[in-house]
């Protein structure tokens, strides 16, 4: 373990209280910033920063009152909107044949690191349908009926922001009912989809460098 691994072990019961969000994004971008370059977190104390990274994301547009990570898994974090504390489930949508467990195992290797681009692009069916098989895995299992589910897609990521068929198909996902989730928003590039009551147009932006956006 080095000594990044070190901090964000020692970093996580700060975060495991109830923060502002603007508090909480901020201390975590501070911490996520010292991360090694091109480096996969090397064990499970530590792969908890890979799903904060997309709860900061999500909630630059969501703009919840406050964040707290969890201490028990499920849920994965906690967020504030108004009056009501909503469990958040995250996961993640890449290449089938990544292999996450094995990146953990062996966190130098050299084709490892934080962000994995796969090595060639999916095509527009192909995308959607790992997308839908993802959810459905989700979906399988049981959740309190208010969650949340965060889903970041690593792939197709090269594909151009304004590709109406993939964004009409993402945008009809998030805006569909879903009999386990309350609601089900995806982060694709720099773009958060949701559902129209929560998320104005169903489809919001975020800047990387700014905490508001």
């Amino acid at each position: 373990m080095n000594s990044f691994d070190q901090e964000c072990i020692e970093a996580r019961p700060w975060f495991e209280q109830w923060r502002e969000r603007e508090e909480f994004i901020a201390r975590f971008d501070t911490l996520y910033a010292r991360r090694q370059t091109k480096r996969q977190f090397g064990n499970n104390a530590t792969k908890w920063i890979n799903e904060a990274w997309i709860l900061t994301k999500i909630a630059r547009v969501l703009k919840p009152s406050h964040l707290c990570w969890s201490q028990a898994d499920p849920p994965d974090a906690l967020m504030r909107i108004g009056d009501t504390e909503t469990p958040v489930e995250i996961t993640y949508v890449d290449h089938p044949t990544r292999q996450i467990a094995k990146e953990y195992q062996n966190p130098r290797e050299p084709s490892v690191g934080m962000k994995f681009c796969p090595d060639e692009d999916f095509d527009e069916p192909h995308l959607i349908r790992i997308l839908r098989k993802r959810l459905l895995d989700k979906s399988g299992k049981r959740y309190p009926k208010e969650t949340f589910l965060f889903v970041n897609m690593n792939a197709g990521i090269n594909f151009e922001d304004d590709d109406d068929s993939v964004n009409k198909k993402i945008r009809c996902i998030t805006n569909s009912q879903n009999n386990v989730f309350r609601a089900i928003f995806i982060l694709w590039g720099s773009q958060v989809y949701g559902p129209s009551d929560l998320i104005a147009n169903g489809c919001g932006r975020f800047a990387e460098s700014e905490i508001e956006s």
